[in-house]
């Protein structure tokens, strides 16, 4: 009975030496993540840190970016429409004469009102526009007839299209 009780005292001894080295795993593990938890809140905090420092600089950037597009469109659309009226003032044959022009921004086009001796001329003036770059298309939207007291004159109305960019 006396070695049977040596061997359960061995036995107790040994769980709890088990016990004992497994608490202190787990309490070794327990305290390394704690660690790295607070690592990574240290890291978070200054991260979190330089973010605050930078979100105005940001919004900044940003900022200008935006003016810097709506700038750069606008440009864009003003030398556009600068090159295709001077592509137009100089396709303009000396008979005819151009009395107004109408931008329609929101269409992209271009409406020129003005007469010419004959339709021929207008017509010519129409098939000579249709060459200009950034053209998409030039249709006449109306013309008329007249005789006045230097002679016969047409009237007309063209419709330049210009592309989109």
């Amino acid at each position: 009975e006396l070695t049977m009780h040596i061997r359960h005292w061995r036995q107790v001894r040994d769980l709890v030496t088990a016990g004992i080295l497994l608490l202190g795993v787990l309490g070794l593990g327990g305290g390394l993540a704690a660690i790295q938890v607070f690592r990574q809140q240290g890291i978070a905090s200054q991260m979190d840190g330089v973010i605050s420092e930078i979100e105005p600089r940001t919004r900044q950037v940003k900022t200008r970016m935006r003016a810097i597009q709506l700038v750069d469109s606008v440009l864009s659309h003003r030398q556009r429409l600068a090159t295709l009226l001077g592509g137009a003032f100089g396709m303009t044959p000396a008979p005819v004469v151009l009395e107004s022009l109408t931008f329609e921004r929101t269409k992209e086009e271009l409406v020129l009102r003005g007469r010419a001796p004959t339709t021929q001329e207008v017509l010519a003036y129409l098939e000579a526009l249709k060459q200009l770059e950034g053209v998409v298309g030039v249709h006449l939207k109306h013309s008329t007839r007249r005789s006045t007291p230097t002679g016969e004159q047409t009237s007309f109305e063209l419709v330049i299209e210009q592309e989109h960019p």
